[in-house]
């Protein structure tokens, strides 16, 4: 009787689910109860129907699919398309921010079961997979297959459009947006657009103005960890990371990133306007504006406008040189 009380509640949330506002609502009106679970997981709506017209549907071939992969749940959003009303909801949480499970521990929360299943490790120190080759150990298996490929060097995704192979495949769909343009994560405060969550999440504390990482060698406060780690190897003379190329050693791996693109020529950031191309975006937002005319640096004191921020500092620091009543510089340029 309990068993059948728990299947009874799960039909009737999962129905209650399915009559939302999903691609699915419309549609379960008058679908029967016994049916839906089924349904739900295959994609599939199937009406209710007599012995024979099951054995004869059973017979003919299958229903066509809405697309040659078989993905029939669509996100209202983005318009990608999924296979499944769970995959679905699984991927409109990267629009809604929404994050349902939280640790009792900590307070942090998570988009996935799975996440925080992996976060929980980390108060427990439970670390169940370990690489054979040099002994460090990680919370998942597929974490685990990730770094195993540092030895092997097994790059299994590789980009089409520039053939640059990647070890792990998040890695690769930042990349993509490079050459896409994509940027999905979007400040609800002034609506500038990022390609990462990570660099959104930085971005939105420039906002509030909060600091949370403090360093206890000097008291200065940063946005993030990452930001704390690598300026504490300016502290310590940490430089853990090595070009093999050359053998020049850098605090931060997106400062070798960015290092041995001068080795390999790679210069993905191209101008629309004229095809010159450039190691860092930051750089050709700054050739763009040859184009485009804009100046967005005015010297406070004097109003002169400059199409670069190296440009007003230079520029400021001759007033610092030769202070008068009238000069006022402005440091805020230097953040």
């Amino acid at each position: 009787i309990q068993d059948i009380s728990k299947k009874g509640k799960l039909q009737k949330t999962l129905m209650e689910k399915l009559r939302k506002d999903g691609p699915l609502g419309p549609a379960l009106g008058s679908e029967n109860l016994r049916g839906t679970k089924k349904e739900h997981l295959s994609g599939e709506i199937l009406k209710k129907s007599s012995p024979k017209e099951k054995d004869s549907r059973q017979r003919s071939t299958p229903a066509k699919k809405t697309n040659s992969k078989g993905r029939n749940f669509e996100c209202s959003i983005c318009g990608k398309t999924l296979y499944n009303h769970l995959s679905l909801t699984r991927h409109q949480r990267t629009h809604t921010g929404e994050k349902p499970y939280n640790c009792k521990e900590c307070g942090k929360a998570f988009s996935y079961r799975s996440s925080l299943k992996k976060h929980l490790m980390s108060h427990t120190g439970k670390s169940p997979f370990e690489c054979n080759e040099c002994g460090k150990t990680f919370y998942d298996r597929l974490t685990l297959t990730e770094h195993q490929r540092t030895h092997t060097g097994e790059k299994p995704f590789k980009c089409d459009e520039c053939g640059k192979a990647f070890f792990v495949r998040s890695s690769f769909t930042r990349h993509r947006r490079i050459h896409t343009g994509e940027s999905p994560y979007e400040c609800t405060e002034c609506g500038k657009s990022f390609s990462q969550k990570s660099i959104l999440a930085r971005h939105e504390l420039t906002h509030t103005g909060e600091r949370p990482y403090e360093c206890k060698g000097c008291g200065k406060a940063l946005f993030d960890r990452s930001s704390l780690i690598r300026h504490r190897r300016a502290h310590t003379g940490e430089t853990p990371f090595e070009c093999n190329e050359c053998g020049k050693v850098f605090f931060d791996r997106s400062s070798l990133n960015q290092h041995q693109k001068i080795h390999s020529g790679d210069k993905p950031y191209e101008c629309t306007e004229c095809g010159k191309a450039f190691l860092q975006k930051r750089r050709l937002t700054q050739h763009q504006r040859v184009h485009t005319g804009e100046k967005p640096y005015e010297c406070s004191v004097c109003g002169k406008v400059f199409s670069c921020k190296s440009s007003i500092i230079q520029h400021q620091r001759r007033y610092a040189r030769q202070p008068s009543e009238y000069f006022h510089w402005d440091a805020s340029y230097l953040i």
